[in-house]
């Protein structure tokens, strides 16, 4: 098109009638489909202010398409969102357990749509070689079925060790899936998918990055970490498969975490979840295998919270909001990233200005820096009304620990910041047994004998520079 036939005045008339047009239709949409009025806002002036660009970067990144397929996904599988396909418990928690926050048994079964299931054991594993050594272990006296799922699977030593197990318990006649998150996945030179399609092992890349057509779901990733073992065993926590999480390990950037083991009915669950995630990744329809459900492990009753952007409602969330407005005497918090929503941030400060001891304990040493800049920021807002604010020494702690009155806890995937609780696939889970919440507690404990306060006349003494640093990184923190 000639230069002259770009300025015609009628020509610019169409384009801006074009950009109107298109403009008020996404404003419309997201004005219909946004729950948080901030980010319809937000999307409304980039669409309006942004001639094309904006509606672009709306229809790439602003329409949630992901609810819609999942949803799809679950008609042809026969799920239903609040439904699962296993026999389980009324929900209710035995006598002695009637005083461990009664109010958060009724919340967690309204919000998740799940009963709580009895009979449970869980194992804290405190070190990537507790944790790989366990697992590897269960993997070689699997019997006939291994689901993996994982955020980051390393090419390195540990994901060699892993890749080996899986193909030895295929070779014995073990069904082996494995779903590797397709963002996750990059952080490996060598590509673990295609290291176990090579060797016959089913596996799959949830939501993978393409260039031609262009992925619309690049911001949205699965970060779960869940190891099934014949349906009786499970794994889960914070550990990605890789060298770094070894304290011994000599690589330049070392991880501590936390692992636990998970054995009873709630197992049930944890493969309701793999289920679902191998389907929507493109998998085959299996019917899992169910342990019989007079199986009793132990004391404990857990739940899962499975949340992410195919879901209605921000379920991790909710519960956690519960949970910090129930509790009475102590919250204890680990996290690596912490950026809560605000109204997360209120339930905080909201506890801490009834009494209750709030703890949190955060690396002092991030491996995500403008994170650890963007939190600063809130900071102060919390050690105004009495929060313990914490800093672990080094090495970078990743793992998520929460624990209020001792006697309930969630563990899981999930960070305390936007990404976790908003855009990833995450799966947390409530137990609710006082032994193990003694165990985390203890461990929130000595975390916190080693670690630095941090006090207001710290974040006070920040200069200019870094505190308008701080504050740019806030801004961008529902993206980060």
């Amino acid at each position: 098109m000639a230069l002259s036939e770009l300025l015609h005045p009628g020509f610019q008339s169409l384009l801006a009638f074009l950009h109107i047009l298109l403009g008020l239709t996404a404003s419309w949409h997201a004005l219909l489909t946004k729950r948080d009025p901030r980010a319809a806002m937000g999307w409304i002036g980039t669409c309006l202010l942004f001639p094309f660009g904006g509606t672009l970067l709306y229809f790439f990144f602003g329409i949630n398409r992901i609810a819609a397929s999942a949803r799809r996904t679950r008609e042809r599988v026969g799920l239903t969102e609040n439904a699962t396909i296993h026999p389980s418990d009324n929900g209710a928690i035995p006598a002695e357990g009637a005083g461990v926050l009664p109010r958060l048994t009724r919340i967690g079964t309204k919000v998740t749509g799940l009963p709580l299931q009895s009979g449970n054991e869980i194992t804290m594993l405190r070190t990537g070689e507790d944790a790989y050594a366990a697992m590897l272990d269960a993997i070689d006296t699997a019997e006939h079925c291994v689901c993996l799922e994982t955020y980051i699977f390393m090419a390195d030593a540990v994901g060699e060790r892993f890749i080996d197990a899986l193909v030895r318990a295929a070779r014995r006649g073990v069904t082996i899936r494995v779903i590797i998150d397709g963002v996750g996945e990059w952080y490996s030179k060598r590509r673990v998918s295609r290291m176990l399609r090579a060797r016959g092992i089913q596996a799959l890349r949830f939501l993978p990055p393409r260039l031609f057509p262009p992925a619309r779901f690049i911001n949205l990733r699965n970060h779960r970490k869940l190891l099934l073992i014949d349906d009786r065993l499970a794994f889960l926590g914070g550990m990605n498969i890789s060298a770094h999480h070894l304290s011994n390990a000599a690589v330049k950037h070392c991880v501590v975490d936390r692992h636990f083991r998970v054995q009873g009915q709630v197992v049930a669950q944890l493969s309701d979840v793999f289920l679902e995630d191998w389907r929507f990744a493109g998998g085959e329809r299996f019917a899992p295998m169910y342990q019989r459900a007079d199986i009793v492990c132990a004391n404990a009753w857990c739940r899962t919270i499975v949340d992410g952007p195919d879901r209605d409602s921000g379920r991790i969330m909710s519960v956690l909001e519960a949970a910090l407005s129930a509790a009475e005497q102590r919250v204890q918090i680990m996290t690596p990233y912490f950026l809560p929503p605000l109204d997360l941030l209120g339930e905080l400060r909201s506890a801490a200005l009834r009494g209750v001891h709030v703890t949190l304990l955060l690396p002092a040493l991030n491996n995500i820096p403008v994170v650890h800049w963007a939190a600063q920021h809130i900071l102060g807002e919390l050690l105004a009304v009495g929060v313990d604010v914490r800093l672990q020494p080094p090495p970078f702690v990743h793992a998520k620990l929460f624990v209020v009155d001792g006697r309930y806890t969630v563990i899981g995937s999930a960070n305390l910041d936007s990404r976790s609780l908003r855009l990833n696939f995450e799966m947390q889970l409530e137990v609710f047994d006082d032994d193990f919440a003694r165990t985390l507690a203890n461990e929130c404990d000595r975390a916190a004998v080693s670690a630095t306060p941090l006090t207001r006349a710290t974040l006070e003494a920040r200069s200019l520079f870094e505190r308008t640093r701080d504050a740019i990184c806030w801004l961008f923190s529902p993206y980060l």
